[in-house]
Order: structure tokens, then C-alpha cells, then sequence
């Protein structure tokens, strides 16, 4: 779902090629975070092809199983890819996350900051 409702990441990655960078869509067709709702990608709309049609030149669909492979070959292909994983929908059980979102987001930026 994020895909589609922010289009333009596609189209900026189509228009601003990498070697270095690989888009990896997990594609469930449905908005996972907010209660499995069906996407149009889980009908008719294909992303492969919308991805295509926004620039993006190496684009490969496969299935959630295939995911490592197709990942391993992108890296090694040194190019700019978008692989559009297809997958089944669903969430599993999770606990609450007790933490108020400001502690996140200061833990998660200590853990990517760069050594001093």
C-alpha cells in the first residue's frame, strides 16, 4: 500500500539512477498497518508495470519465496533494481510497544549514527 499512496518514490528512483541502489517492495495488496485493508495492487494494478512506467529500467517481480535469490542476483548485478516481492497478506500477533515514540526514534537514531 505505501507504494501507491507515495507514487512518487518511484518516480524519483526512475529519474535518478544508481548502480548501488536496489528497492525492495514487499507487495501483501493490502495496508498491513492499519487492519489488512485490500490494495489495488492486490486487484488489478501491477507494480512491476508502474514501476517500469515511471522510468525504473531493471525491474523484477517475484515470490516471497524467491526473495533471497533475486536479492543476491541484484546485488551482484551491480545495478539499479526494484524487486517487487509478491507475498500473503496478514499480521501476526505482536505485543504493545510500551515505549513512547520519542524514546524510539532517539534509540533508533543512536543505533545508525555514525562512530565519533
Amino acid at each position: 500500500g505505501s507504494v501507491l499512496t507515495n507514487l512518487g518514490t518511484l518516480s524519483t528512483i526512475g529519474n535518478n539512477t544508481a548502480d548501488n541502489f536496489i528497492l525492495l517492495i514487499i507487495d501483501n495488496g493490502s495496508y498491513g498497518s492499519t487492519g489488512d485493508q485490500p490494495t489495488y495492487a492486490g486487484r488489478r494494478t501491477d507494480l512491476k508495470k508502474v514501476a517500469e512506467a515511471c522510468g525504473c529500467e531493471n525491474v523484477v517481480e517475484c515470490q516471497a519465496k524467491d526473495t533471497a535469490k533475486t536479492l543476491e542476483t541484484a546485488l551482484a548485478s551491480r545495478r539499479m533494481t526494484v524487486i517487487v516481492s509478491k507475498c500473503q497478506s496478514g499480521n501476526i500477533p505482536v505485543p504493545v510497544i510500551e515505549l513512547p515514540p520519542v524514546v524510539i526514534r532517539h534509540r533508533f537514531m543512536n543505533e545508525v549514527a555514525a562512530p565519533a
